[in-house]
């Protein structure tokens, strides 16, 4: 039987994501973020993919505010909350479920996945090259591999902004009409 608990211990656990759910009774939710933010700081060191530290930071900030949201339900709210995996799983044979139906966060999932993967194939490439290339040319090398990513990650936020701009002002000029 879940219950609440005392103010103080699910502030302390909630800054360990995972922790605070678990503390509070749902021990699938818990593991389940947990999981999900030691895997992302693992393979954000593990494969030089510093992008996977703002997912950590997402799952973090979700964790916390998640805990909160339970310790102030009233009772009969907090006793339905149902403790479950956070991740989709196919009870069968516990093969994740890649099947998404939203288009849009399926689009979202896969760019973020692309970059990922070709910000790991930089990092690699990078140092590949640093390896076997003479000092004479190192600070021009330093400038082009670390420099260029963030000017075309800058591009790119750029491009989303006025892209949300357009999509906002077109959306207001149809309601207008």
């Amino acid at each position: 039987m879940k219950s609440k608990k005392n103010r103080f211990w699910a502030f302390a656990f909630s800054l360990v994501p995972g922790a605070g759910e678990m503390y509070m009774g749902f021990m699938k939710q818990g593991v389940s973020l947990m999981t999900m933010f030691f895997g992302c700081i693992m393979l954000s060191s593990w494969m030089r993919a510093d992008v996977l530290i703002l997912a950590g930071i997402v799952i973090w900030c979700y964790s916390f505010f998640h805990v909160h949201n339970l310790r102030f339900l009233p009772e009969e709210q907090f006793q339905v909350v149902e403790d479950k995996i956070l991740v989709p799983f196919n009870s069968e044979d516990l093969r994740v479920d890649f099947h998404i139906s939203n288009k849009r966060i399926r689009m979202v999932g896969a760019c973020f996945l692309i970059f990922l993967g070709a910000s790991m194939l930089w990092n690699y490439a990078v140092d590949i090259i640093s390896y076997y290339l003479p000092e004479a040319f190192w600070d021009i090398y330093y400038q082009v591999c670390y420099d260029l990513p963030e000017a075309v990650v800058a591009v790119l936020i750029i491009w989303i902004g006025i892209r949300l701009i357009k999509g906002k002002k077109k959306e207001l000029d149809e309601q207008s009409e």
